[in-house]
């Protein structure tokens, strides 16, 4: 006759608690109750989480969805909240302007145009001189030469002084007598003949309303002291 231990007797009662199921407990499951169904609540708890952490970014004008730490829509471009204030301070920032140290003075230059001035004057009235004084015996032929074709022949001279000489090397003959020099801004070296034509063509509106006005207000408030016809030719004027 077999006695039966306290151990079996436990057994026993262990398996009539599961015999509503084909499910026999093992050791492991004995030890741990909550069993299987306790780490997959646990398992679903940290997914859970780790989605609720990752919080995904729309719209909230045109409801798409926004790219990781944009700020702006790309579907609509309306500023992202919270990053309004960033946005607009970048906006705020200005671009850098690239200044040169070795600009030449406004007094350089003024005193450059006016020996530059001398020098285009008396070459035209030694050319303008003698057929004004061949006409002086016709009616009214020197004054009308002299108010129209000299005017003309004046500015003409003017222009293919400074862009000849400005085009080749960056000096005309009263740039050269105060040590300074135009170059572009780019390469540092003389223009083209085109830049230094655009350059002169507008000394017309630098001129005004008369003796460089409108040059030397430019030439005061620009950062680079450019007057029209620098900023167009994107040249600067340096010293030599």
């Amino acid at each position: 006759m077999v006695h039966r231990t306290r151990a079996t007797h436990d057994e026993d009662y262990r398996q009539r608690e599961y015999s509503g199921s084909n499910h026999v407990p093992t050791r492991q499951e004995q030890d741990n109750p909550l069993g299987d169904g306790a780490r997959h609540s646990s398992l679903s708890t940290q997914s859970a989480t780790r989605v609720s952490s990752v919080k995904l970014a729309y719209c909230h004008k045109c409801g798409k969805e926004l790219p990781a730490e944009s700020g702006f829509c790309p579907a609509c471009g309306t500023p992202v909240a919270g990053t309004v204030e960033s946005s607009s301070t970048f906006l705020r920032t200005p671009h850098p302007v690239q200044t040169f140290a070795n600009l030449a003075t406004s007094g350089d230059r003024a005193v450059a145009v006016i020996v530059d001035t001398i020098i285009l004057l008396v070459a035209s009235l030694v050319f303008a001189l003698p057929i004004g004084l061949l006409g002086a015996f016709g009616v009214g032929f020197f004054p009308s030469f002299f108010f129209g074709a000299f005017t003309l022949l004046w500015w003409l001279a003017w222009l293919v002084y400074f862009s000849f000489f400005e085009g080749t090397s960056g000096q005309t003959l009263g740039k050269q007598a105060v040590g300074i020099r135009v170059v572009d801004e780019g390469t540092q070296k003389p223009p083209t003949i085109e830049q230094a034509l655009f350059r002169n063509i507008l000394r017309i509106i630098d001129w005004l309303p008369f003796l460089y006005i409108i040059g030397f207000i430019l030439v005061e408030t620009q950062p680079n002291k450019k007057r029209l016809g620098d900023i167009v030719a994107k040249t600067i004027v340096v010293k030599a």
